[in-house]
């Protein structure tokens, strides 16, 4: 209904009356939209939209702190007073949707834990004096905190890579330290060629960008696991 074509979108019944979706697009926007079960009489629609406007107003600011998508609502909506009996409900209701967020693969509402992986699980990128460090995750592909990123996009920069990096800018994931930009925290995104092209700013694939210490690229380590994984016997 507002015209953002969704990649991931989960649907979750808040009780018999509302409807809670919530979409992230190709440009890692998030809408969430808490909407009246179709065909519901106006009578019964009284009240329990506080309810709704709870959970939309939580949902965001999770993502909010998480700095995992861009929010498409225009404003941040203010918690609406509920009696002690409903607010327990719905935090109870928000508790199960976000931990079931994930195996949707909707983790905009988590914030990304700093890594303990060895040094020698690393992968790196080194480009126009800039060094990115990264690793494989089953969240997707994480970026290092104090990663650096070439500050200059070229022109033929895709869009959304370009809005992304401003995205990450603003929200402080990103900082500016003159004549680079460093992550500022662990980041998360969905595959290793948007990280890859995030730091350098240009268009890249993240299976020959990103490197071990080694110099064996992203590509040659997946292949080595697979044919690995071939031998073993049934």
């Amino acid at each position: 209904e507002h015209g953002i074509l969704e990649q991931q979108t989960a649907v979750a019944v808040i009780d018999d009356r509302l409807i809670a979706e919530i979409g992230l697009a190709e440009n890692d926007q998030l809408r969430v939209d808490i909407k009246w079960k179709p065909g519901l009489p106006q009578q019964r629609r009284i009240g329990d939209g506080l309810r709704g406007k709870h959970l939309e107003s939580e949902l965001l600011r999770l993502a909010k702190a998480a700095k995992q998508c861009r929010l498409d609502n225009s404003q941040e909506p203010l918690p609406p007073t509920l009696s002690e009996a409903d607010t327990v409900f719905v935090e109870s209701f928000l508790q199960d949707i976000v931990s079931i967020f994930p195996l949707l693969g909707l983790g905009v509402f988590e914030k990304t834990v700093t890594t303990t992986k060895k040094p020698s699980e690393f992968l790196h990128i080194e480009s126009k004096g800039i060094r990115a460090t990264g690793f494989e995750d089953a969240r997707g592909f994480v970026v290092v905190n104090g990663s650096q990123v070439v500050k200059d996009e070229v022109q033929s920069i895709h869009q959304n890579i370009s809005n992304l990096r401003k995205d990450l800018l603003d929200q402080g994931v990103i900082v500016n330290n003159g004549q680079t930009l460093t992550f500022a925290q662990d980041q998360v995104f969905g595959s290793p060629s948007t990280a890859a092209a995030v730091i350098l700013g240009r268009s890249a694939n993240g299976r020959t960008e990103w490197r071990n210490r080694d110099g064996t690229t992203l590509k040659q380590i997946q292949l080595a696991v697979t044919a690995d994984a071939e031998e073993l016997p049934p």
